[in-house]
């Protein structure tokens, strides 16, 4: 621990001392040190029955137990079997912006990554939505569609096309019956 004086009455130091008024002194005595040593580097009389000891850690570190007693001494320890809800804000990264969270995979190169099914029962906020498979829903509402390359947009019941906009055509295929209720205004109709 470095420990620097200033002259006057502030001490800093570069880990966290409990101080105890003692008499004249603001400073810890040597006999509650000792104490605090004993007991783990925590006060006198503090419960340490949920932290891992110092040859716990050793011995989770060093791979000493097996899978099933690791399990058993971390759920001991962290409740993991039987998960506690939490409420309040959780921020992760917001100084930094470094966190990720990863479920039920190794690792990820993306800052939020789920391998398997998620449910949101609310609304969801995007600024893009990328999908390496299908976006499926009972209503999408969008200002534009817009296929970003040079495949036709499809527009499909069933895997049954009734609209189509053909790209190296640069036209609009419709190839159902069409009903308009109102006015129909053309360039041209070709029959």
């Amino acid at each position: 621990m470095a420990l620097q004086l200033d002259g006057g009455n502030t001490i800093m130091a570069t880990e966290f001392i409990k101080l105890e008024i003692s008499g004249s002194s603001n400073l810890a005595t040597e006999s509650y040190v000792n104490t605090a040593i004993i007991n783990g580097g925590g006060g006198g009389g503090a419960d340490l029955t949920n932290y891992h000891n110092k040859t716990e850690t050793d011995a989770l570190l060093n791979n000493k137990y097996s899978k099933s007693e690791t399990d058993t001494l971390l759920n001991d320890k962290l409740n993991i079997n039987n998960p506690q809800d939490m409420s309040g804000t959780l921020r992760l990264g917001h100084i930094d912006g470094l966190s990720k969270i990863i479920l039920n995979g190794v690792a990820s190169s993306k800052d939020f990554y789920g391998n398997g099914d998620s449910e949101i029962s609310s609304n969801l906020l995007v600024a893009s939505l990328d999908s390496s498979g299908y976006i499926k829903g009972l209503n999408i509402q969008s200002n534009t569609f817009n296929a970003l390359n040079t495949n036709d947009i499809l527009f499909q019941s069933n895997s049954d096309t009734y609209i189509q906009y053909d790209v190296s055509e640069t036209k609009i295929v419709a190839s159902k019956l069409i009903q308009c209720g109102g006015n129909l205004t053309t360039q041209e109709i070709d029959m």
